[in-house]
Formats: C-alpha cells, structure tokens, sequence
C-alpha cells in the first residue's frame, strides 16, 4: 500500500499567515524535515521585502500525532491558523 492510501495518515487543509518576525526562518520546511508531514502549497502570498506578513494556502499530511505537532510548532510561532471550520477558508 502506497504511503498516500495509508489509512493511519490524516489531511488538514488551512491556511496559515506567519508574522514577518518570522519571514527567515524555513517553516514550511520544518514541517516536513521535523515533523514528517507532506505539505502541499496550494497557493501563496508573499512580500519579498519582508514588511508584511506571508499567507500560504496548505494542505498537510501525515500521522495525527505528528500532524498535531506540527500545529503545535506553528501556533508556537504566533502563526495564524485557519482550518476547514473558520469563516475564512472555503
């Protein structure tokens, strides 16, 4: 069984806004290197001056202990998160 039809992995699509503070630090890599999730951009919006904060549009995927730690770390960085069941992602 491919490691997409695992039936132990789980997928949250969100979008997330990281602070400019935050701009150099790799975290959508941190998230696939530390926490083995798969992370798909689906699209994005960044400053490449850095002065405003950079919104991705993601889907994760992974197992659920990974997965929620993995949101742990973004909501560690002071990343904004919207899921599924916030007004602000269709």
């Amino acid at each position: 069984m491919s490691q997409s039809q695992s039936p132990s992995l789980v997928q949250k699509h969100l979008r997330i806004q990281i602070p400019p503070k935050h701009h150099q630090v790799p975290v959508i890599s941190q998230l696939v290197s530390e926490y083995g999730l798969i992370v798909n951009i689906k699209a994005a919006i960044l400053d490449q001056q850095a002065t405003s904060s950079g919104w991705f549009d993601i889907s994760l995927q992974g197992d659920r202990e990974n997965l929620q730690n993995g949101l742990n770390y973004l909501k560690d960085l002071d990343v904004e998160i919207w899921t599924n069941k916030d007004k602000h992602l269709n």
